[in-house]
């Protein structure tokens, strides 16, 4: 791969040479790939179950350190035929997105904040709403929000997929929202969002 000369002399000066090193070797290797299971979902049993058990000895699942009920796998398989991501058992997500899950359990969880109010406001395709909704507490709700309406609409289906009660999606801009006057505990935006490639 050939990378831009400015991009990488910058790049060279901040990292030094052994992380820029390791940074190019990454460009040669496989991903890692990472699945999220729904905690509302019977693959949640995963964990705890004589199934689970032969799974994980037997597809050498290995768990995220920084996120519940999150694991590598070791190969990726083709998620577009199995009908338990569409069934919205698991969702396919980077594990570095994850680590908002320990960040909004220290924020959040950790506080005894019941009845929670957070706004994603960049959230297709849904990967860290379903993360944050996971994470929530009880009677907390959670506005997902996509300003942009084809964007949205993958929002809604992964939101539905995921089944959990106290998920609002919306299709507004953030001045429609400081023009509604609502307050919230955490507002996320990751923008732009690099969760479709």
């Amino acid at each position: 791969m050939q990378l831009p000369e400015e991009f990488v002399s910058q790049t060279r000066r901040l990292m030094g040479e052994e992380r820029f090193a390791r940074y190019l070797a990454a460009f040669d290797e496989e991903p890692p790939v990472s699945i999220r299971l729904n905690p509302n979902s019977q693959l949640s049993t995963l964990r705890s179950t004589r199934r689970g058990a032969f799974l994980r000895k037997n597809f050498q699942l290995s768990p995220v350190p920084w996120c519940r009920n999150a694991y590598y796998l070791p190969t990726r398989p083709n998620f577009t035929f199995d009908p338990l991501l569409h069934a919205g058992c698991y969702y396919v997500q980077e594990a570095a997105s994850m680590f908002l899950d320990a960040v909004l359990r220290q924020k959040i969880v950790n506080r005894k904040s019941p009845n929670s109010k957070i706004l994603d406001l960049c959230a297709a395709p849904g990967g860290k709403s379903t993360l944050l909704r996971s994470a929530m507490p009880e009677g907390s709700i959670l506005y997902s929000n996509e300003p942009v309406p084809k964007r949205a609409s993958i929002l809604l289906e992964n939101i539905t997929k995921w089944g959990h009660p106290g998920c609002i999606v919306t299709s507004n801009y953030p001045k429609d929202y400081r023009a509604s006057k609502l307050c919230f505990d955490v507002i996320l935006c990751d923008v732009p969002c690099s969760g479709e490639g």
